[in-house]
């Protein structure tokens, strides 16, 4: 059976550790986002649908700090922690064209999973 590694654990290994130390260390390399933006495309760390796994890794540097291991750059961003969404002035138009149900939608094929 293959064991998963947390991305702290990944982060923990003395070779991504030294990456970490070497991209905070690059003047390039300035807001906490290109710093996580880096580390996730360097060590390919990618969620099962393939995306990036940008707030995992986020959280990981973030703990990691706490513990000592290196200073992250200053947080440039706080949410308000207000939610305002933007509302339509208008109805949105029924659809057109559209079966009612999924059995009725052609060319639909039942993916591999």
């Amino acid at each position: 059976m293959q064991r998963i590694l947390s991305i702290q654990q990944v982060l923990r290994q003395p070779e991504n550790r030294a990456l970490v130390q070497s991209l905070l260390a690059n003047p390039a390399v300035t807001t906490r986002a290109e710093l996580v933006h880096e580390v996730c495309q360097r060590l390919n760390l990618r969620d099962p649908k393939g995306d990036w796994r940008v707030g995992t890794t986020m959280k990981a540097l973030r703990d990691l700090e706490f513990q000592g291991l290196w200073t992250l750059p200053k947080a440039t961003q706080r949410s308000s922690g207000k939610w305002n969404p933007s509302r339509l002035h208008r109805p949105v138009p029924a659809a057109v064209g559209v079966p009612g149900r999924a059995e009725e939608v052609r060319g639909l094929q039942r993916g591999a999973g």
